[in-house]
């Protein structure tokens, strides 16, 4: 792919060029089943390999030279201590020594990390293929091996031996120092670059593309890639107690510093501490123990002895990539033994079976997909780690408790978000083939799922096993233990989401990204949708907590975990039926075609939005509340309500429903879908106001009628014009408040569900059945009693009475053909009726009555008599 521009290149230059084929080759190998498009993308513009190799060197140098400044951390401690002779002579050679190992533990480590996956790909041999073609000798090609290394990591090199010395030379200002620094930090160097080569090589080995796929050597790929990501974050785990050991043993040496002995024994160790050793022989000063400097200079011969001989080692590695096709076949025929007669047998196996195993031998050797695998598990238990001293000291209480749930769930959020781009994107590779074989979608998408739920029960076992032992309460593993199914919810929502939103097609569904377009506006709201189930989760669980206590919570959080995950099982089906029922199949339309199940979702989505605007608005509100030091008016504090509730429920009404549900009509712009709700458009506006009017004035006759015969009523116009206050009521805003439930509870109720429903029942059935749904809607407000600890009797009256005033509403609809009277009338009623409600009843019975009796069935009854009288039949076109 790359030209030399003269006949005869250097060594180092023709170095740069095949590190970046190497570069180009890593990428490639750890894109596993992502090649193509990542080969696609080197197609279109050639440039950018070479601006991602020098990308890389930078990130990973930059690290690398950052932590230099590692030493500074303690060195003006232990100067103190020299100047104030707080320490002993032992004490500053000691803790020298230890933080300078340390630095170059790290430094190792950094270089590891960042430069293992393009040294395998270089111990790989591909890159050397073509070289083996020209006219190069053998001593020429081993140089050009150990260039083409060198080149691989030169900058991310050369800032490790370079920085450390700069930056001690810096805060110890003698140049002493910085020789004995850049000394022993070429030699830390020379360590790193041959440890890289050699664990490069077996790296390479184990990933080889060439090699077997046999069950063992994909275990083995699995665990090697295991293995590096267990010691990338146990290493990091330790070099953090060590940091936190070094400001420990500041405190423990004021008082009793180590022995002569115990600095002997540990100067004997040649790597990493005798480097320190001989570095604090020249910054502390004083008369250094003779015993000391021996043991430290014997272990640092001794180390230049093992570096030399690991050195050679790695050289021998290098030259090995570089021979002739020839001379490796010649080795693999001396290998070859005598060939003996198997008898092969072939077994059948399930398509899900068969799946399951493709994706797990993919993962083996794809890089990419491996750490969207692993990362699942280990991730939970990275961050529970993280705050393992907190948790273990503030999680006692049953309230604790709950808050651990909440936050570790909410941090649980992210595993779906890994595990789809990873098992899903490998049906990029290979699709052709897959699309040729006798398999269903649903057989793919279940071995999907299972494979998921798999990986996702043993991230989240291990996470509430981790957790218990922090605790030591059971309550803590029975309520993730119980959540388990809500895991799985979540899971499901995500892949569901996916599927429909990138792999819809007009008769099914595919797990691959055909509908790539607005990629980032559909993720965003995969995440979203995800984010909203999961406060939904922990409103109910808050709720329950709040009512019964941490033992019904945990009963409960496991019921709504089944039932929910029921209700996606459902919906999974629907996307991906068994094969008998393809020829029926049709993606998309379910809820038009089940109008009774799209309108109680609806209505669900509207008392979800409003808590939602409720849960958004709090942290908002308080951030306005510190800027104005408490001094929040009561009245800004319900205009800002009212907007953030209000303008939820536009975004439910115009965005997601029209837009996302595709209801009532798919495929209609803004204008159009205000038609189909009757909103706009409307022939008879003067008409369907009077109408809206004179309906309400119906009802407040009655009531007014009600109230006196019944019980005591009390006329006050405070109820509308008071001035709101926190103990007064919302006063004169209540004309602005209820707009809310006056235009939004008709959009739902009337404007989407009756269209819908008479797509496929006839009128009589869907007014009563839309006044039916209206009716157990309102009994959401069950949560808000319960959560104030209220008599919820309230409700189950309100139920019954908005039962009858949605049979009144919803014929008023169908009359008028316009959702203009149904507003006024409702808006009516929540508004200005409430200057009616203002009564005391002797007993429950009357109370009963009045609600049932005088605000339900008979001013409905009034109300739908009033309009067939008014109002003749007309057809709609």
């Amino acid at each position: 792919m790359y030209k030399m521009k003269r006949k005869s290149p250097s060594t180092f230059s023709s170095g740069k060029i095949i590190s970046i084929e190497v570069m180009m080759d890593s990428q490639i190998q750890s894109a596993g089943s992502h090649q193509s498009r990542l080969i696609e993308k080197y197609k279109k513009k050639a440039s950018t390999i070479k601006s991602q190799s020098m990308g890389m060197k930078i990130g990973f140098g930059f690290p690398i030279a950052f932590i230099s400044i590692l030493p500074l951390l303690v060195y003006t401690e232990i100067m103190e201590g020299i100047a104030t002779a707080t320490y002993t002579i032992e004490s500053l050679l000691f803790l020298t020594s230890f933080i300078m190992g340390i630095y170059f533990l790290i430094a190792m480590i950094y270089t590891f990390m960042g430069g293992l996956f393009t040294t395998g790909a270089l111990m790989s041999g591909n890159s050397f293929k073509w070289l083996q073609t020209l006219p190069f000798s053998k001593k020429e090609l081993k140089n050009l091996a150990f260039m083409t290394a060198f080149r691989n990591i030169d900058i991310p090199l050369i800032l490790l031996i370079v920085s450390f010395p700069v930056v001690m030379v810096i805060i110890t200002q003698n140049f002493l120092v910085f020789i004995v620094c850049l000394l022993l930090s070429i030699l830390n160097g020379i360590v790193c670059f041959s440890i890289l080569i050699l664990i490069g090589q077996k790296f390479s080995n184990v990933f080889k593309e060439t090699s077997s796929n046999s069950k063992r050597a994909n275990l083995i790929r699995i665990g090697s890639m295991l293995a590096y990501f267990v010691f990338i974050f146990a290493t990091s785990f330790i070099l953090q107690w060590a940091m936190r050991l070094v400001w420990e043993l500041l405190d423990i040496f004021i008082i009793s510093g180590p022995t002569l002995i115990q600095n002997i024994l540990f100067s004997l160790i040649p790597f990493p501490f005798s480097l320190g050793y001989i570095i604090a022989f020249f910054i502390v000063p004083g008369q250094i123990p003779f015993q000391i400097i021996i043991s430290a200079v014997s272990s640092l011969a001794l180390f230049i002895i093992l570096l030399i001989i690991v050195y050679m080692i790695a050289i021998n590695s290098l030259h090995s990539v570089t021979e002739t096709e020839l001379i490796q076949k010649k080795k693999k025929q001396k290998d070859i033994k005598p060939t003996k007669q198997v008898k092969i047998e072939i077994k059948t196996e399930s398509p899900i079976k068969s799946y399951i195993h493709k994706d797990l031998v993919t993962a083996s050797r794809d890089m990419q997909s491996m750490i969207f695998v692993i990362m699942p598990i280990i991730y939970p238990m990275v961050f529970i780690f993280s705050l393992s001293y907190m948790i273990s000291i503030l999680i006692y209480s049953p309230e604790s408790i709950l808050t651990l749930w909440i936050i570790v769930l909410g941090a649980y959020q992210l595993i779906p978000i890994l595990l789809m781009p990873g098992l899903l994107g490998m049906e990029e590779s290979g699709s052709s083939i897959l699309a040729s074989l006798p398999m269903i979608p649903r057989d793919q998408a279940k071995a999907k799922l299972f494979l998921m739920m798999i990986i996702q029960g043993i991230s989240l076992t291990l996470m509430a096993m981790t957790l218990t032992i922090l605790t030591r309460s059971l309550y803590v593993l029975l309520i993730f233990a119980f959540s388990l199914p809500l895991a799985w919810v979540s899971l499901l929502s995500v892949f569901e989401m996916k599927v429909s939103l990138f792999g819809k097609l007009k008769h099914k569904y595919i797990l691959e990204e055909l509908n790539k377009e607005h990629k980032l506006v559909k993720w965003f709201l995969i995440v979203g949708s995800d984010i909203i189930l999961y406060i939904l989760i922990v409103l109910l669980g808050i709720a329950f907590f709040i009512k019964t206590g941490i033992i019904g919570t945990i009963i409960a959080i496991l019921i709504t975990g089944i039932v929910i995950l029921f209700i996606f099982i459902f919906i999974f089906n629907r996307m991906f039926p068994k094969a008998e029922k393809l020829h029926f199949f049709e993606t998309g339309g379910f809820l038009r075609n089940n109008p009774i199940i799209a309108v109680s979702l609806i209505g669900c989505l509207h008392v979800f939005f409003i808590n939602l605007a409720a849960i958004i608005e709090i942290p908002f509100l308080l951030i306005l509340n510190i800027l104005f030091n408490n001094n929040l008016n009561y009245i800004f504090l319900i205009f800002m309500d009212f907007f953030f509730t209000f303008g939820f429920l536009a975004i439910l009404y115009f965005l997601v429903i029209p837009y996302g549900f595709k209801l009532p009509n798919r495929d209609r712009n803004i204008k159009e879908y205000s038609e189909d709700i009757r909103l706009i458009n409307d022939k008879h506006v003067v008409r369907n106001v009077l109408v809206g009017l004179a309906s309400f004035a119906i009802f407040g006759v009655v009531v007014f009628i009600g109230a006196n015969l019944l019980g005591t009523y009390v006329f006050s116009l405070d109820i509308l014009f008071g001035t709101p206050s926190i103990s007064g009521g919302i006063g004169w805003f209540l004309f602005i408040f209820m707009l809310i439930p006056g235009i939004w509870e008709e959009v739902d109720n009337r404007g989407i569900a009756i269209p819908l429903l008479l797509k496929k029942y006839d009128r009589k059935l869907t007014i009563f059945i839309s006044g039916l749904i209206f009716g157990l809607i309102h009994s959401f407000n069950l949560i808000g009693l319960l959560f104030i600890g209220a008599d919820p009797s309230a409700v189950y009256y309100q139920m019954i009475y908005a039962f009858f005033l949605g049979l009144s509403m919803g014929y008023m609809f169908v009359k008028t053909d316009s959702l203009i009277p149904s507003i006024l009338y409702h808006y009516l009623i929540d508004s200005a009726g409430q200057i009616l409600f203002n009564v005391t009843f002797a007993n429950e019975i009357l109370y009963g009555i009045f609600l049932i009796g005088f605000i339900g069935i008979i001013p409905s009854v009034l109300v739908i008599l009033f309009i067939k009288l008014v109002i003749k039949d007309e057809k709609r076109e």
